[in-house]
């Protein structure tokens, strides 16, 4: 084995062993006992039972006020929609009834210009547009209610400044009995609420 080897796998060795000592060397960290209580009181299931019984209820048990506008905003433009469609499809659903009863004295004065074909794809084309918007009440009803689950899962994580990432350093033999070294990162998320004080290493 050649010296640069033995001198790079005897950094990562010290290296190694200097983090195992930092580590448990780490003093406890505070914890905020009313944060952790309210993490451990808030319920996932909770929060999707309340958006199911009434939309934007389990988002506000999770602390996600701004989200009811928009799912309210959603549920508006869409009733807006339902009734704009359902009008416009009765209209021509009239009309065209009457025209395949020849009831001419009931023709409506503003569709005079419309061949019957046009009537009939002008009432299916409002139909079909009403019926989209029935199944875009229940989308935005079921992300309604997946929302507001995710969110009660999520609550209790920070993801802000307590993300961090950890350089270590492994080794693994070869097949030729030498020694490979690199390194590997990991991610990490503390579920915490508060903002933990830094940890202190001691030497």
């Amino acid at each position: 084995m050649s010296r640069f080897k033995v001198l790079v796998i005897s950094i990562l060795l010290l290296y190694v062993c200097f983090n195992q000592h930092a580590v448990y060397a780490q003093k406890p960290l505070p914890i905020d006992s009313l944060k952790q209580a309210e993490r451990e009181k808030h319920s996932p299931r909770r929060a999707t039972i309340y958006s199911a019984v009434l939309p934007g209820l389990g988002q506000a048990y999770n602390h996600k006020y701004w989200k009811i506008p928009i799912i309210y905003g959603g549920f508006t433009a869409l009733t807006y929609s339902y009734m704009f469609n359902d009008g416009k499809y009765s209209d021509y659903l009239h009309e065209y009834t009457k025209r395949m009863n020849k009831d001419s004295a009931n023709f409506n004065p503003a569709m005079k210009d419309y061949k019957n074909e046009n009537i009939l794809e002008l009432k299916n084309s409002y139909q079909k547009s009403r019926e989209l918007t029935v199944i875009g009440f229940v989308v935005l009803y079921a992300l309604n209610i997946i929302d507001a689950t995710v969110d009660g899962h999520l609550y209790a994580f920070d993801i802000s400044d307590n993300l961090s990432m950890n350089i270590n350093p492994y080794l693994a033999p070869n097949y030729n009995y030498s020694l490979n070294g690199g390194l590997s990162f990991t991610f990490s998320s503390k579920r915490s609420r508060h903002n933990p004080q830094k940890p202190k290493f001691t030497n």
